[in-house]
This record gives C-alpha cells, sequence and structure tokens, in this order.
C-alpha cells in the first residue's frame, strides 16, 4: 500500500509542528532561566552531575528518577556567564565517581554514551530520528517501550542495529 502525497505532506506538517513546538519549549526554558534567579555552578559539568546525584540518593532532592533530578537541573542551574550548565537529558558523561549504575536503566547505559559521543541531546536525537521528544525520552526513561517502527528509527539515528536496544 503506497502513501499518497496527501498523506506525505500532512505527515509531514505534523513532524515540522511538533519541532516547533518543541524549539518554543526549549525557548521557553531560556526565558524563565534569563529572568530568574538561577543558582550559579562555578564547577565543572561532571561535578554539577554528581553532586546531584549525591543529593538524590541522599534523598535531600524529590524526583521520579535520578534522570528526572539532572532534567530539573539544568532549569536551576546556570554557569558564571548565565548559561544552563547541563541540557536536560545529560548532555555530558556521567562521572565514574558518581556510582549511578545501580539506579540507571538498560537502556541509558546504552544510549547516553552513544548521544555523548555524537554530541546530541535527547531532542536532537528524536529530530534526527524523525521522532518526538517525548517518544525519545520516555523510552530512555523507561515510561514506555515504542513500536518496533520506532525502535528502528531511534537506532538508524544513533548507526545500531535495533536488535542492540534493550526492551
Amino acid at each position: 500500500m503506497s502513501v499518497s502525497i496527501k498523506d506525505r505532506h500532512l505527515d509531514w506538517f505534523t513532524q515540522m509542528r511538533q519541532r516547533e513546538s518543541e524549539l518554543e519549549h526549549e525557548r521557553r526554558l531560556a526565558q524563565v532561566r534569563a529572568q530568574s534567579h538561577a543558582l550559579v555552578w562555578k564547577g565543572t559539568p561532571s561535578e554539577l552531575i554528581a553532586t546531584i546525584t549525591r543529593w538524590f540518593k541522599l534523598g535531600w532532592i524529590e524526583a521520579e528518577s535520578l534522570q528526572d533530578a539532572l532534567d530539573r537541573a539544568s532549569i536551576h542551574f546556570v554557569g558564571p556567564d548565565g548559561k544552563a550548565i547541563t541540557k536536560p537529558a545529560v548532555s555530558v558523561p556521567i562521572p565514574e565517581n558518581a556510582q549511578v549504575s545501580e539506579t540507571t536503566n538498560p537502556r541509558q547505559r546504552l544510549v547516553i554514551p552513544l548521544l555523548d559521543n555524537k554530541g546530541w541531546s535527547i531532542l536532537t536525537w528524536a529530530n534526527e530520528a524523525g521522532v518526538a521528544y517525548h517518544t525519545a525520552s520516555d523510552y530512555l526513561t523507561g515510561i514506555r517501550t515504542p513500536r518496533r517502527s520506532t525502535i528502528v528509527k531511534l537506532a538508524d539515528a544513533l548507526g545500531i542495529s535495533p536488535n542492540l536496544f534493550p526492551k
């Protein structure tokens, strides 16, 4: 069964609206950072990640998961220049001394290093794969398991076999 030109245009239009929505969300986060009293972090991104990880494990930060705590930190911490230190979905490697292997899921252990090697955020990965940000994010955090066709798109964007993706 072939896809009509009208369906292709509708699909393209839907994808463009989704990307515009994601970019608008990023713009709003930037405005919140610019107008808020964000905490200035003078250490390295790896040190911030290790600190947030420690705080999460000690129960000093309430979040659904370590990933959620790190994503929230990306909004509340800025460097001395006023720019975000980390991006949502951890754009820098988690240091060895953070000891998070027992709290990260197999999906994150596979995908996060691949994203880091490419210098990609989850948003970039989702855009490269042609899926919505929340599809990629929900896969990583274990909220949902996408359809096989989506797994293929996500794997292709990373240049790996879909069979390597944890269930």
